[in-house]
């Protein structure tokens, strides 16, 4: 007996599964509504956030006005009150400077960490406002700050000529470790 494709016993089967899959007995769906899901599946912040962004952003002397529009208008306020408040309480960086930079990246929180690690480091006599920009420039801050606080130390370097040397995009794209390829007849 050889077993032949047949496409009629293929429909056959197919129509069978089918009628069977509707005797199933299925819950219905039910539609909910979740306060802290936005519809693409996101988080949405509660009214409590803001009123927690636009208080750590006063704290900094930042107007209230001022506050207001940055919180109301970020897409995470308690990151963006949370950066404002670690730039201005552990570096002496203004509070508007601080909020301009935190309203302008995409990662408040790594913005934050790396001018607060770069300006702790030793012998750091770079300008706050040097360092905020740098950072905010940077598109991986926290390896930005490892990079500069590494070879200040290390290297004994100034912070401003390590942060010079690391936020300067190489030129020549040579990848730091070349293997040669071996003769396929080796």
């Amino acid at each position: 007996m050889s077993l032949r494709f047949n496409p009629n016993r293929l429909t056959l089967c197919l129509a069978i599964t089918g009628g069977l899959s509707l005797l199933l007995p299925l819950p219905p769906a039910q539609a909910g509504y979740n306060q802290y899901l936005n519809p693409f599946g996101s988080y949405a912040p509660t009214p409590r956030d803001y009123q927690e962004c636009a208080q750590k952003v006063m704290a900094a002397k930042v107007d209230g006005t001022q506050a207001a529009q940055a919180c109301g208008a970020a897409l995470n306020p308690q990151y963006l009150g949370r950066c404002v408040a670690d730039i201005t309480t552990k570096t002496s960086t203004p509070g508007l400077n601080a909020l301009d930079a935190c309203r302008r990246v995409r990662q408040p929180q790594a913005l934050a960490r790396c001018v607060v690690s770069i300006s702790a480091a030793p012998n750091n006599k770079t300008p706050n406002t040097l360092i905020l920009d740098d950072c905010r420039r940077s598109l991986q801050p926290d390896t930005f700050a490892s990079c500069v606080t590494g070879l200040s130390s290390q290297a004994g370097l100034p912070v401003a000529k390590a942060m010079s040397s690391c936020i300067d995009l190489p030129t020549d794209l040579t990848p730091t470790t070349y293997v040669s390829p071996t003769p396929a007849g080796s």
